[in-house]
């Protein structure tokens, strides 16, 4: 087992609060998320993300991108203020994660439950964000219902080809209200 899967086991077991940097293959950050790691395989990691110290959905993303984890003082007076206040427990009870598996697998579980997601691509100088709910699934793309700023959807489904995620939200506070109020 590698030294970043063993980190990630640990923090997963004990619910470490951590934060975890992305990067590219050429060194340059990414973004990087605070939370509660929930589960990684070999390809992913999904975690809790918060915000603020609250809830705000879970992010998956490529393993292969993680630069750092960070688990210091700082990360531990954050955990021993959300077990103070009686946050940690409906932080990780109200999460509903999925299977960690193939992108097209995780998508399609995604799908059934029809929920709005947030796809986000920060490779090369394209950044690419799209949110709304998924319209379908295929072996190598996922299409996206999209919706603008104004909570109008477009005529056609965009598309994002499961290489070029970076990572992907799940019931984010955002992408629900948004969901919420779009003209459908």
């Amino acid at each position: 087992m590698t030294t970043m899967n063993k980190r990630l086991s640990k923090h997963q077991k004990k619910q470490n609060f951590v934060k975890i940097y992305l990067a590219d293959d050429k060194g340059n950050a990414l973004d990087h998320f605070s939370g509660i790691v929930l589960e990684h395989n070999d390809d992913f990691v999904m975690m809790i993300d918060l915000l603020d110290f609250n809830y705000d959905g879970y992010v998956i993303f490529r393993k292969s991108d993680i630069c750092e984890i960070k688990h210091s003082k700082n990360e531990e007076f954050f955990q021993k203020i959300l077990r103070k206040e009686n946050l940690f427990r409906p932080i990780i009870n109200c999460c509903q994660p999925i299977k960690l598996g193939e992108m097209k697998d995780m998508f399609k579980q995604l799908k059934k439950r029809n929920l709005p997601i947030i796809i986000e691509r920060l490779y090369d100088s394209e950044d690419i964000f799209q949110i709304g709910p998924i319209h379908s699934v295929s072996k190598k793309r996922v299409r996206i219902n999209y919706f603008n700023a104004r909570g109008e959807f477009e005529l056609k489904p965009v598309v994002s080809k499961y290489k070029s995620i970076t990572f992907f939200r799940v019931d984010s506070t955002y992408a629900n209200l948004f969901n919420k109020y779009t003209k459908k």
